[in-house]
């Protein structure tokens, strides 16, 4: 459609909250900044080592006005199939768009090629309309 639009990819902090909300703070913070430049829709990605029920999640939603468009999924962390602390086992991978753009299918990779887990996180991919 040649419709430009922003990509904004992170890697959140695995142990300190504190370290999370900052970073996620900051992001926000850059797309307001941006969009004030160049106004443009927006894709946020990333594994945000926080569950739906966070405030890194709520502050994205909120503050951002970015819309999960992964949100049917429970849980995005696997560890390679190895036994690991429940509250691991969420949703902690995610794709947040601005509401200008339509989510048309969203996935959960979860292939298992020969038996071996691709990564320690099954991939969420989205088809999106801009």
């Amino acid at each position: 459609s040649e419709t430009t639009f922003r990509v904004y990819n992170t890697h959140l902090d695995h142990v300190g909250k504190q370290a999370r909300l900052i970073g996620i703070t900051q992001i926000i913070e850059d797309i307001k900044t941006d969009d004030l430049i160049f106004p443009s829709p927006v894709i946020l990605t990333g594994d945000l080592n926080a569950t739906p029920d966070s405030d890194v999640v709520e502050n994205i939603k909120t503050d951002g006005g970015l819309v999960d468009v992964t949100d049917r999924f429970e849980k995005t962390f696997n560890n390679y199939g190895k036994p690991y602390r429940a509250w691991d086992a969420d949703k902690i991978d995610y794709i947040f768009t601005s509401s200008d753009i339509v989510c048309s299918s969203c996935d959960l990779w979860d292939d298992m090629p020969d038996g071996k887990y691709m990564s320690d996180h099954f991939a969420v991919c989205a088809e999106l309309e801009i």
